[in-house]
């Protein structure tokens, strides 16, 4: 008999929101998935591809960077290749900022506090080998260990943008995209549920992980209540660990052993919280 009600969140837009638009964990808190009833706590699993099914990876206090996705779009000034001074070269521009961007996290990011990463995802610009366009784009996306950080990368980035646009004769516009908040373990509900994780997996299958500078949107679940994210192990077990491709990867696969072993320690950790 549970001392209790269950909640089960089925969330769309995991991954992200399209562009430009509300998704995902943010939008389930505002629409009210938290309310009636009143959620006192929550738990989420994720499969782990460098470790064998039975094991489980718990962080104390931050599981996940924060994350912020913004397009600089670069305006310049179309020419013919062949007469690159009657123009204002934006892919020229573009390449520039690529180059200072990184010299934020080189020189500017105090690493101590927490890792941090600027990774430009595309860059579109052009499409003829003689022609100079008008515009070019690039998406970024930020990751943070650290909140000081992060608005510290979001000034800069938005400086370094303008003013190395403004050097070559072109423009350049900022469009914020997907933000997701630091997310964090509940120092109380990962101590009270510690016994359940010992007992289902046993003392020597409990591995203590690093913060990942991936980011998670759960984040906006645990900013309202105590929230516990757990990753379990889901290499196949007829491989070695060195041959699992990491989630996401083309190849990446889940042994049936792994999903079975989730299953009973969700039940578990429902059981026992509701319990207590």
């Amino acid at each position: 008999m549970l001392n209790g009600k269950i909640v089960f969140i089925f969330q769309p837009a995991e991954e992200g929101a399209p562009q430009g638009m509300v998704g995902g964990a943010q939008l389930m808190v505002k629409e009210g998935a938290l309310k009636n009833p009143d959620v006192k706590a929550i738990f989420a699993l994720h499969p782990y591809s460098k470790a064998y099914p039975g094991n489980i990876l718990l962080s104390k206090g931050t599981t996940h960077a924060s994350l912020n996705d913004l397009i600089i779009k670069i305006k310049g000034v179309q020419a013919h290749g062949s007469m690159p001074w009657v123009g204002k070269d934006p892919i020229l521009a573009g390449a520039a900022i690529i180059t200072a961007l990184q010299s934020i996290i080189s020189r500017e990011v105090d690493l101590i506090k927490g890792a941090a990463v600027i990774t430009v995802g595309y860059f579109h610009g052009g499409i003829k080998v003689n022609i100079i366009p008008k515009t070019a784009e690039m998406g970024l996306t930020i990751r943070s260990l650290d909140t000081g950080t992060q608005k510290l990368l979001l000034q800069r980035i938005k400086e370094v943008a303008d003013l190395t646009a403004k050097a070559h004769g072109c423009e350049a516009q900022i469009i914020m995209g997907q933000h997701d908040p630091l997310n964090r373990n509940n120092s109380q509900l990962c101590k009270n549920m510690l016994p359940t994780l010992q007992r289902v997996a046993g003392k020597d299958k409990i591995h203590y992980k690093p913060a990942t500078t991936g980011s998670e949107d759960f984040s906006y679940f645990s900013q309202k209540i105590p929230g516990l994210y757990l990753h379990f192990g889901s290499a196949p077990l007829k491989k070695p660990l060195s041959q699992s491709k990491p989630n996401h990867h083309l190849g990446f696969q889940v042994d049936e052993h792994a999903l079975k072993f989730a299953t009973r320690l969700e039940c578990n950790l429902l059981y026992d919280y509701l319990k207590k």
